[in-house]
């Protein structure tokens, strides 16, 4: 939805919306009356509100690397994209210390009132970003096509016309990238905690200073794909990727503090490499004039479809061999292998 729009009215408009739209939904979930309250009514509305999240979502992300990427000159597009990208770890960044943040009030306060905190500052926050992307200007490419003789009004259907081979190879092509930040940040924490006996506490640390890295060593691995070319950088990454799940369970099963971050920082810094370099990529793979539609459909729907399952499909394989990580391990390397035979094509 929102990708059409962006290619309709501009990158600047719709960013300008969803920042609203999130800054809306995230304050009234900190906001929300409980369940005792409400009843029913209560939960109807949190659902209601994580999908205007995830609606947000959707155009979030495919106009923040167009408004970086084409802004840039032709040499600098896919680096200028890898800084819309070091949106995910210094949001992770937030999110984990504004929970810590919380959760020092201890278990009885955060349960009672202290969770919601980190919503009403998210609201804060978006409302900041609302007054910044006010400031910005519309993208030079965008300007040229509105100016141009191309029509800008065409239904999506026509200007997705002959992109559609090219949208799905790019969304396997991120399936490395996504589902690696699910399958590191979301399934090993709940994992590690319950079946390895980890205490929490150590993997959220361990996440938080991988995150850290992750912040520094982006913009680094976006310029070293510069240098070497980005295609290469990309196929070299995602091979090392698919390998990183054997030498993440061998130190979690150490319980050596030292060894555990060692392993999650090396897995969310690599897989954070060929994340910052694969949004600029795929994008030069469009048109303009189909360009935010084409991306958002691509990321969206394979994040949704197959990477926002990496969770779910790895605790089903969890209870079912609790004492063997071989098989996660697997069902990992499994779920990223297809890159070869079926991205880059473009």
């Amino acid at each position: 939805m929102f990708g059409f729009l962006g290619d309709k009215w501009g990158r600047k408009k719709v960013l300008t919306i969803t920042v609203v739209l999130m800054g809306t939904a995230t304050m009234g979930i900190g906001l929300l009356p409980s369940y005792a309250t409400l009843g029913i009514a209560a939960s109807i509305a949190l659902v209601l509100l994580r999908i205007l999240q995830g609606i947000s979502v959707g155009g979030e992300w495919g106009g923040s690397v167009l408004m970086a990427s084409e802004h840039a000159t032709p040499k600098w597009k896919i680096f200028a994209a890898s800084f819309a990208q070091l949106g995910s770890p210094a949001g992770m960044l937030v999110a984990l210390s504004a929970f810590q943040l919380a959760n020092g009030f201890g278990e009885g306060v955060f349960f009672a009132w202290a969770w919601r905190l980190p919503f009403i500052m998210g609201g804060v926050l978006a409302l900041g970003c609302f007054f910044l992307r006010r400031k910005l200007n519309e993208t030079p490419e965008f300007l040229a096509i509105q100016s141009g003789e191309t029509p800008s009004s065409l239904h999506l259907g026509q200007k997705l016309k002959g992109c559609w081979p090219n949208i799905f190879y790019a969304g396997c092509a991120v399936v490395v990238g996504s589902a690696g930040f699910f399958f590191m940040n979301t399934f090993l924490l709940g994992y590690a905690t319950r079946y390895i006996l980890i205490p929490r506490d150590v993997i959220l640390n361990a996440l938080f200073i991988a995150t850290c890295f992750q912040l520094v060593t982006q913009p680094l691995a976006a310029l070293i794909a510069k240098k070497v070319g980005e295609f290469i950088f990309l196929i070299a990454s995602a091979l090392f990727c698919l390998f990183l799940p054997y030498p993440v369970f061998i130190c979690l099963q150490t319980h050596d503090t030292f060894l555990i971050i060692c392993a999650i920082t090396t897995a969310i810094v690599s897989i954070s490499g060929f994340y910052a370099v694969i949004a600029g990529y795929i994008a030069q793979a469009f048109p303009i004039l189909s360009r935010y539609s084409a991306i958002s459909i691509a990321y969206q729907s394979s994040a949704a479809l197959i990477s926002g399952f990496t969770p779910l499909i790895g605790t089903l394989i969890a209870s079912r061999f609790a004492e063997n990580w071989l098989p996660l391990a697997l069902f990992f390397f499994c779920s990223g292998l297809g890159i070869y035979f079926r991205c880059f094509r473009y």
